[in-house]
């Protein structure tokens, strides 16, 4: 398999506003983060830092987090400097991670930063997509962009390709959270394949049940069958992006992304 692999800048959320973190208070984080980032003037000196940490871990590309930059902030500046330390590090932008618009204008707000960051892929929550459908579809046509919306809370494949209305090839579909699916009890390998007209991008994530509530956590460490989820993905001749996908609420992440990295990457060859 060939498939680019990308590390979820979000999972770096708990290095400003500090360890360990409560997992309910992902906006109130996420807020944080922006407001550590927002400045332009110091904006470029923390993304490289930022992607540097990505870079020496191992990863080629990153999935950007709106927490990281967000298009209701971000300036030409802002854009200026992260294709400055982009190409600095001869790194690229998979995907924007974060939601691409509770109405229109926020769509088109993300697919504007998107474009202007070079990248072609919006992933996560478009709560826009369900109230102005055509008017969303027309706007990602009209930027040549791709939206992957993920299944949160889906019980199953069909109801997370229910809420794209079945798809359109290469503009609307699924990015794929295997933590999600398997929370809710859905074997991910099982919703990988059946996904598969729909299946646009994949977040690879193990979670661990117990506690308040389900975690992600280090590739075998979880309840996810990893391995059989790549080999499912080999099977559908899936040729997209994979993001490792390990939100740290107790430390830092690093060590568990080099890990399930390497897990990674013996599972493809």
């Amino acid at each position: 398999m060939n498939n680019t692999i990308s590390c979820l800048t979000a999972n770096f959320i708990g290095r400003h506003p500090g360890y360990p973190m409560v997992r309910s208070q992902w906006s109130q984080y996420q807020a944080q983060n922006e407001a550590y980032f927002q400045p332009d003037e110091t904006f470029e000196e923390r993304f490289d830092e930022l992607v540097g940490d990505i870079q020496e871990i191992g990863f080629p590309q990153l999935d950007l987090w709106y927490g990281v930059l967000n298009p209701a902030w971000a300036n030409e500046r802002h854009f200026l400097s992260v294709r400055n330390v982009l190409q600095r590090r001869e790194m690229g932008i998979a995907t924007l991670y974060g939601n691409a618009g509770d109405t229109a204008a926020d769509v088109r707000a993300s697919c504007r930063m998107a474009a202007g960051l070079g990248c072609g892929l919006l992933t996560g929550d478009c709560a826009a997509l369900q109230r102005e459908h055509d008017a969303v579809v027309g706007i990602l046509k009209e930027f040549g962009m791709r939206l992957a919306v993920f299944n949160r809370l889906d019980k199953t494949p069909a109801d997370a390709a229910a809420r794209v209305r079945g798809g359109i090839p290469g503009l609307l579909g699924i990015a794929a959270d295997t933590g999600a699916f398997a929370v809710a009890g859905y074997p991910a390998e099982k919703a990988l394949a059946e996904l598969t007209d729909v299946l646009m991008y994949v977040h690879l994530k193990d979670v661990k049940i117990g506690g308040i509530s389900p975690h992600s956590c280090r590739y075998g460490q979880g309840i996810v069958n990893l391995p059989a989820c790549a080999r499912a993905l080999e099977k559908i001749g899936y040729q997209g992006g994979i993001s490792v996908a390990d939100v740290s609420f107790n430390a830092g992440p690093e060590m568990d992304l080099k890990a399930s990295l390497e897990m990674l990457k013996s599972w493809l060859r």
